[in-house]
Parts: structure tokens; sequence; C-alpha cells
């Protein structure tokens, strides 16, 4: 496994990326509130700029995400990759004897 699937295997098994996902999914409820509250209060100006926040806040965590996913994915292939080797290695082995 290379260093930045190690990084990440790390990264997602620490608490303290847990708090950090909770402490976005608080953040972002939060500016929820306040868009909809300016949108109660029929100021435009207001919730268009919560609704501005909203959107790049969430277009940060989707993007980091996928990022994310995206290296998931790379580790499970370079596992499967590791153990197709083995395997094939293995057999190689057996044909060889």
């Amino acid at each position: 496994m290379n260093r930045e699937s190690q990084l990440l295997v790390h990264l997602q098994g620490h608490a303290g990326y847990k708090i950090l996902e909770d402490l976005w999914r608080i953040r972002f409820a939060e500016i929820q509130e306040k868009r909809d509250k300016a949108a109660q209060r029929g100021s435009e100006t207001a919730w268009r700029y919560w609704a501005g926040i909203e959107k790049g806040f969430r277009e940060a965590v989707v993007t980091l995400e996928a990022e994310l996913a995206s290296m998931e994915n790379e580790v499970d292939r370079e596992q499967s990759d590791e153990r197709f080797s083995a395997i094939a290695e293995e057999l190689k082995g057996e044909t060889v004897s």
C-alpha cells in the first residue's frame, strides 16, 4: 500500500475526522437555518448571501468527499491487484512444481 493510501486509512479511522465531519454537518445546518430565516424575513439580499455561502460550502464538502472516495477506490484497486498478484504467483508455483 502506498503512503497516500496509508494516510487515507489512518485519517478515516481517526476519531478527530469523525468529529470534523459532525462539525461540518452542524455548520451546514446553521447556514441553511440563516438562509431560511432571511427568506422568511423577505430579505432577498441576505437570502442570496446565505444561499451563496451554502452553495460554496456544499461544493467544498462534495469535492472533498469525491476526492476521498476516489482515493478509497484506488486503495481498493491496489489491494485487489496485490491479492491477484499473490494468487497468480501461487498458481505459477503450483504449475511449475
